[in-house]
């Protein structure tokens, strides 16, 4: 079951992975656009702001996903660099991971109301096009977020030994204590 369900997750992270970076590209791509026809040609296209927008909040949220699954998102790592063996387990399983399910629902729904209520009954300045086909990546990165993050709950291994760079910051904070003492 771990097997085929780790597959699976996989899979998922790497297309959210390859949509980040082509949202990225696109963004990167309309902006250079803008630049271009805005200082050399003299005369601004209009459509490249809107499309650099939209990509940018895509890009993020399934970023903010990927991060999720990956254990790279925002944290403290004052106290979990110190935690090891079981108690680094427990603290990272539950603690985090239940922790950015609550938020992952609240992302979920709330975005859902959000992307349905106000997104329906407005319309973007340039593409004239409901801004439900931008609003609904909320929700969508909501799912992705508590699909990994129940994963991550119920497969993943925390207690392993902490990594170098964790030794490393652990090393300076120790030498930090004897300098002072």
């Amino acid at each position: 079951m771990k097997g085929s369900m780790t597959r699976l997750i996989n899979k998922i992270v790497n297309i959210l992975e390859h949509l980040t970076g082509l949202c990225a590209f696109i963004m990167m791509m309309s902006i250079a656009w803008q630049v271009f026809t805005r200082f050399v040609v003299k005369a601004p296209s209009i459509w490249t702001e809107e499309v650099a927008r939209y990509s940018f909040m895509y890009m993020a949220m399934f970023g903010a996903a990927v991060g999720v699954r990956k254990s790279s998102h925002f944290g403290m790592t004052l106290f979990t660099d110190r935690l090891k063996g079981k108690a680094r387990d427990i603290y990272m399983k539950y603690a985090v991971n239940l922790i950015i399910a609550a938020c992952a629902l609240f992302i979920l729904f709330y975005g859902w109301d959000f992307a349905i209520n106000y997104g329906t009954t407005r319309v973007s300045p340039t593409f004239l096009i409901p801004m439900t086909g931008v609003f609904i990546s909320i929700p969508i990165t909501g799912v992705f977020m508590l699909l990994f993050a129940v994963y991550n709950i119920v497969f993943e291994d925390y207690s392993h030994d902490i990594s170098f760079e964790e030794e490393l910051r652990n090393q300076d904070l120790d030498l930090g204590n004897d300098v002072q003492a």
